[in-house]
């Protein structure tokens, strides 16, 4: 959450999407990010990292969010809120 309020301040988005274009010379645009751009991102970083993906494994957006998911539950994170 204190990710998602930085990012909404620093971008001052307050309506439309909240995942936006960025361009070049860093200026938040209004336009959402294209369906396909957290995945490239992810990509380009991981090669920027030195990463080496094998074609065999996926490295997906959807893939970040279940290993998020398993690494907080097996940490002892609760599965619902009291």
């Amino acid at each position: 959450m204190r990710a998602l309020a930085a990012w909404l301040q620093a971008s001052d988005c307050r309506y439309g999407p909240v995942f936006r274009k960025i361009d070049v010379w860093g200026t938040v645009e209004q336009r959402a990010l294209h369906p396909d751009a957290v995945r490239q991102i992810l990509r380009k970083r991981a090669a920027a990292a030195g990463l080496a993906v094998a074609t065999t494994e996926r490295l997906s957006p959807r893939g970040l969010r279940a290993g998020f998911v398993t690494a907080a539950y097996q940490a002892g994170a609760a599965t619902k809120q009291s």
